[in-house]
């Protein structure tokens, strides 16, 4: 595939994902919804626009299963963190003060977790299926060795 297609695939993925994980959620959300939760969605959307542009740039090397084994552990990461292992907690302003909702995420935490877990595994996997059938394939000798049986082929014509 030539980098001209690479590089409109990627941004085609980029731009869909943009469309999925921050256009569509922002026209769902309220206005009210607190700053604090609006920025945990734009920074999903920041790492999943990443990791679509990187990984369709990536494509059909080991470095996309490589992006994949890290897309899933900075999921885990990022899960953990903004749902603090299980316990979202977003602050409602109100008249008389603010509120606190505290919401348990952790069967969703663990959903995500276990998706993660199994998708680190199933691009480990691809790695080294992609390294096996690199390894099958005829490589090419360098360019060294081909001017080496090219003088000895000469060499033998000759003598």
């Amino acid at each position: 595939m030539s980098w001209g297609n690479k590089i409109l695939r990627a941004l085609l993925a980029g731009a869909s994902t943009y469309l999925i994980t921050y256009y569509l959620p922002s026209l769902v959300m309220p206005e009210e919804i607190p700053g604090p939760l609006s920025s945990v969605v734009w920074s999903f959307s920041a790492i999943c626009i990443f990791f679509a542009v990187a990984g369709e740039l990536a494509r059909g090397t080991v470095g996309e299963h490589v992006l994949d084994v890290i897309r899933g552990f900075t999921m885990i990461f990022y899960f953990s963190y903004t749902t603090g292992w299980g316990e979202l907690v977003i602050p409602l302003p109100t008249e008389v003060g603010c509120m606190r909702v505290i919401v348990d995420m952790m069967p969703f935490f663990l959903a995500v977790v276990l998706i993660s877990l199994v998708d680190i595994a199933r691009s480990l996997l691809q790695v080294v299926e992609h390294v096996m059938e690199r390894e099958e394939k005829p490589r090419r000798p360098p360019p060294w060795e081909i001017w080496e049986r090219r003088l000895r082929a000469r060499e033998r014509r000759r003598g």
